[in-house]
């Protein structure tokens, strides 16, 4: 079967490392092939597996694979792949000298598109049965990427037109042996395209968590529509943390689960079908057995598809 991708988006503090680990324990007990992947500049994943340290290295969890991505290590990575090809298109143009590599590497938002070109790397080579990925808080990177691919398809009949009017397409091809700037530029375009309708096929399995708050309703129905705007299919909402009736007396958590409650009735007004909801788990949720147990309530809740 083609590798599904089971993706888990949301602002910070919902729990969606949690989920994903449990989703990677659950799918590895029924004995699919799992690489689960976090590119949370929070790195917790190990900490949910019970493992001891899977930040920048590739982790055996019993016949899960497991890897958290620093921030440092992202960028490094971006370096190798794009370094050359950046400074090739940049002073093709412009007196720059490598340096500029550095700069655009500090631009907001290129650890989050190198992210996607990860996942995507890992998912075109289709070692694995199911790839789940915990995503960085609210998922900026899409919009960008979709900038990103525009912007290629200006910048590439703009460089075939400053080539030919300056006459040095020649001169560029003997310097650059394999590919033009304007080539790099149109590769760059069709990756970005690609990375766009992975995310967008049905092999993309993506769920949003949230908290049943107001803050979370607002980032919920804002991500859900930055994917509907691109295409890309939303499988569930999951309200998380949700107190149960009578879970307790307290007057504070009374109030706080009278809040959730309205935020709970606005979710399943816009969501509808695909809205459902995981209470305040009574133990912690650390190590496969509690994973285990997390998935099972997941499934029995309608709130994973896989």
């Amino acid at each position: 079967m083609a590798t599904k991708i089971v993706s888990f988006w949301g602002k910070g503090g919902t729990g969606k490392t949690t989920i994903a680990a449990a989703t990677a324990v659950g799918l590895e007990e029924a004995g699919y092939k799992v690489f689960v992947f976090s590119s949370d500049p929070t790195p917790t994943l190990c900490l949910a597996l019970g493992v001891g340290n899977c930040v920048d290295r590739l982790t055996r969890v019993g016949r899960i694979e497991a890897l958290e991505l620093s921030e440092e290590t992202v960028l490094r990575l971006w370096r190798e792949r794009f370094g050359d090809e950046v400074y090739e298109v940049i002073s093709a143009f412009l007196p720059v000298g490598r340096e500029i590599i550095d700069y655009v590497a500090g631009a907001p938002g290129i650890s989050d598109q190198f992210l996607m070109y990860y996942v995507y790397e890992v998912w075109r080579r289709g070692d694995y049965d199911y790839i789940v990925w915990d995503t960085p808080a609210a998922g900026g990177g899409l919009r960008m990427l979709r900038i990103e691919y525009e912007l290629y398809q200006h910048m590439t009949e703009a460089a075939k037109l400053y080539l030919r009017v300056k006459g040095v397409l020649e001169k560029l091809r003997r310097k650059t042996t394999t590919r033009t700037p304007d080539k790099l530029i149109e590769e760059w375009k069709e990756l970005a395209k690609a990375i766009l309708d992975m995310l967008a096929s049905n092999n993309h399995l993506l769920h949003i968590t949230t908290t049943a708050d107001l803050l979370g309703l607002a980032v919920t129905r804002k991500l859900y529509s930055e994917f509907n705007m691109h295409n890309i299919r939303v499988r569930r909402v999951i309200a998380n943390m949700v107190l149960e009736r009578g879970q307790s007396c307290l007057a504070s958590i009374e109030e706080l689960a009278r809040e959730q409650q309205t935020v709970l009735e606005e979710l399943e007004k816009q969501f509808g079908e695909i809205m459902c909801s995981v209470p305040l788990l009574e133990w912690r949720p650390r190590g496969r057995q509690a994973l285990l147990k997390l998935w099972e309530l997941l499934e029995k809740n309608g709130c994973v598809v896989f």
